[in-house]
This record gives structure tokens, sequence and C-alpha cells, in this order.
């Protein structure tokens, strides 16, 4: 097994102080998509087994958030590393662009990243 990307995006700033959330010392914290992209050999192809996540952090504090479930799969690709690479970077992609429509508690305060 070979780690192809292992990659976090910050996708913007929320106040969890207005929804009476605080899950730590923090009231704003940053909203991340997280995706960790491996290989498994395969015969002539791989499998790239992709794992997305959605957290919260500040700073070193780091939350779960209870509006976007983790997303597992696994997809044949060629045996190359850099279409393993291009693969794992249109997939978490794709799952971040899908986040701010999932967080609709948060839509009011999300503030893009700069």
């Amino acid at each position: 097994m070979k780690t192809i990307l292992d990659l976090e995006t910050e996708l913007g700033r929320c106040d969890l102080s207005g929804l009476g959330l605080t899950p730590g010392r923090a009231n704003v914290w940053a909203v991340c998509a997280l995706t960790n992209a491996v290989c498994l050999p395969w015969g002539a192809q791989a499998i790239l087994k992709l794992e997305h996540r959605c957290l919260l952090r500040a700073g070193k504090d780091i939350a779960p958030q209870p509006w976007v479930e983790s997303v597992f799969r696994v997809e044949p690709v060629p045996p190359n590393e850099d279409d393993m690479l291009v693969a794992a970077l249109a997939a978490h992609e794709r799952f971040s662009e899908q986040i701010p429509a999932l967080l609709p508690v948060l839509l009011e305060t999300l503030v893009p990243a700069a």
C-alpha cells in the first residue's frame, strides 16, 4: 500500500457560537476537506482507495462535524502514479465542491478561505 495523496483544503471559516455549538475553546472554526488516497496493487491495474472527510479545525484543535458524512470509495486505475494522483486530486476537488451544499446550517457563517 502506497500513499498517493494526503491533502487538506480549508474551504472557509464559520462561527459556531451563534449555533450554540462550541466543540472546543474557539468559536471560529475552519471548515476543511481532507482526502487520503492509497494505491493497492491489483494485477495489471491498481486500486485507488479514497477516504474523504470534512472536519472543523481551530489551530491544533480538530472537531468532527455532524453534517457531512465521510466517504470511502475504491476505484480501479492504471498503475501509473501520475494518473493515480490526477484521479485523487479530481476526487478531492469534487468532494470539496459538495461540502458547502451539505452544510446548510453553516451557510450563513461560512466565509470563503482567503
